[in-house]
């Protein structure tokens, strides 16, 4: 039985990637990297290693993914979505009133700072209130080991099962599957691989539609 909801945050609750997809080309123009929007898919999500390879074939990346865009992405950020709640994912709010109303504990785990996760929750119409923030940037391994779910399940005394994991990406849902979390997958700007495929559970169009599933669900 679902006792408790685990949000992935970029692409999940706010619209970053579609800032990193439109800032990331221009940013390496900037640096003279002529870099096509098609590349963009090989990049969202991406690990060290596999960003290792696409630097082979754009020498300079890089630097302008750390330096230029993560070492300015509250800049980037609040340029990008100037009004509040303007960067939400469809459904955020409604779910967040929905689980705030009914008392069902809810966390956040990313791969991003925790300093930014607090900053784009502030800057969301959604009143939320999450039992915990984990950032992999604490000192956890980076998904696709589950390291940060489980943090999260701890943090709110739930087990594995009892959680619900809300992802759009690869390595996320890779994640939940590894550590024994269900979980549903809200596709956002990934086209999934083959890979990926075998680690969804459940699919749905947005948070919105977790929502309706949630309320038929949670009342049984």
């Amino acid at each position: 039985m679902i006792k408790g909801i685990i949000f992935d945050m970029d692409g999940l609750m706010f619209d970053t990637e579609t800032m990193y997809i439109e800032m990331v080309p221009k940013l390496a123009a900037r640096a003279g990297i002529a870099l096509p929007e098609e590349e963009m898919q090989r990049i969202i999500g991406c690990d060290k290693t596999m960003l290792n390879g696409i630097e082979k074939d754009y020498p300079g990346i890089t630097e302008v993914i750390c330096r230029d865009y993560q070492g300015k992405r509250m800049e980037h950020f609040y340029s990008f979505f100037p009004e509040k709640g303007q960067a939400d994912k469809k459904g955020l709010k409604e779910i967040v009133d929905w689980l705030n109303e009914n008392d069902i504990p809810y966390a956040i785990a990313s791969s991003s700072a925790r300093q930014n996760i607090v900053e784009m929750c502030s800057h969301s119409a959604a009143d939320l209130k999450p039992k915990a923030i984990i950032s992999s940037l604490d000192g956890l391994p980076s998904k696709p080991n589950p390291a940060v779910f489980l943090a999260a399940a701890k943090a709110m005394n739930l087990k594995p099962e009892e959680c619900l994991v809300l992802e759009d990406s690869k390595f996320g849902i890779q994640a939940a599957k590894a550590g024994g979390f269900p979980s549903v997958w809200i596709p956002d700007r990934l086209k999934p691989d083959e890979e990926m495929c075998q680690s969804i559970q459940m699919k749905m169009p947005s948070l919105l539609d977790v929502k309706s599933y949630l309320m038929t669900a949670m009342d049984k």
